[in-house]
């Protein structure tokens, strides 16, 4: 990334970048050696790493969409362009996975500590969304939007009593969240259309090796719950591909799942183990 750029700032950003633009915008660059949770090159062309910043506890950051200079909109860009792109608004309600998955950035990016945001911030930003875009889709892109169901339920509850103009929403959780019904029907009840679930391998084996905390029964077992509860909500299923001994029989699993589910799946992802 540094042949495109003077600095990086790693893991969570909002502590590190303040204070890189506060020492940029005074001249006072002696002080970068100093800020944590930072990547550059020297004088000399070496690189830098400073020490790795403490994780933030205090995660809850009003997004200001008016801080984008010169956003055209959906129509401003269609005629400066001649293409019709549609944004597609973020917005994080937690923060951080208690889980060690080996093959995932989620926990080594933003630490095992988990934080979650008030209901009624996430709704002010949902609405901040809908005005800059227009746009009636979203993703909360929490590694796992349901670690503490209770606040989860509670934030749900708020989308389903505020009518937000933000009503087709994607958000990520792990299978184990099925057993909990009326999760899943206030998710339905609020607007979230598609739930990632990380299902990886249909290999116990590589579930294992993963650290992944699952079995190859219980995702089915979750999988079939889904189907009892009838509900609109369906699942973007992913898997990892190319870390076993038969990648064939490996993807043929995959299409077996999908055939065997396809009514509750939105679509399947197939990844490459990277």
């Amino acid at each position: 990334t540094l042949e495109h750029c003077d600095y990086v700032v790693m893991n969570e950003g909002e502590e590190t970048a303040l204070e890189l633009l506060r020492a940029l915008d005074s001249g006072t660059l002696d002080k970068i050696p100093s800020i944590q949770g930072l990547t550059y090159r020297d004088g000399s062309g070496g690189y830098v790493y400073t020490p790795r910043r403490a994780q933030m506890t205090e995660v809850d950051f009003p997004l200001e969409p008016e801080l984008i200079h010169h956003w055209p909109g959906v129509a401003g860009n269609f005629f400066r362009t001649g293409k019709l792109r549609f944004p597609f608004p973020v917005v994080q309600f937690s923060r951080g996975c208690p889980f060690g998955c080996t093959f995932c950035l989620g926990m080594r990016q933003l630490g095992k500590l988990y934080r979650t945001r008030p209901a009624q911030a996430v709704i002010d930003d949902l609405g901040r969304l809908h005005g800059l875009t227009r746009f009636p889709y979203a993703m909360f892109h929490d590694n796992d939007i349901a670690i503490r169901k209770a606040e989860t339920k509670e934030l749900l509850r708020s989308m389903i009593r505020a009518k937000l103009k933000i009503h087709m929403m994607s958000a990520f959780t792990r299978i184990d969240s099925t057993k909990d019904e009326e999760l899943w029907r206030l998710f339905d009840e609020a607007g979230v259309r598609n739930v990632f679930f990380g299902v990886e391998s249909l290999y116990q084996s590589k579930l294992d090796e993963y650290h992944k905390g699952t079995t190859v029964r219980a995702i089915h077992e979750a999988m079939q719950r889904i189907r009892s509860f009838k509900i609109r909500t369906k699942i973007v299923a992913s898997f990892i591909v190319g870390d076993s001994e038969d990648p064939i029989k490996e993807l043929a699993l995959i299409r077996e799942f999908f055939e065997t589910y396809h009514e509750q799946l939105q679509r399947v992802v197939i990844q490459p183990l990277m």
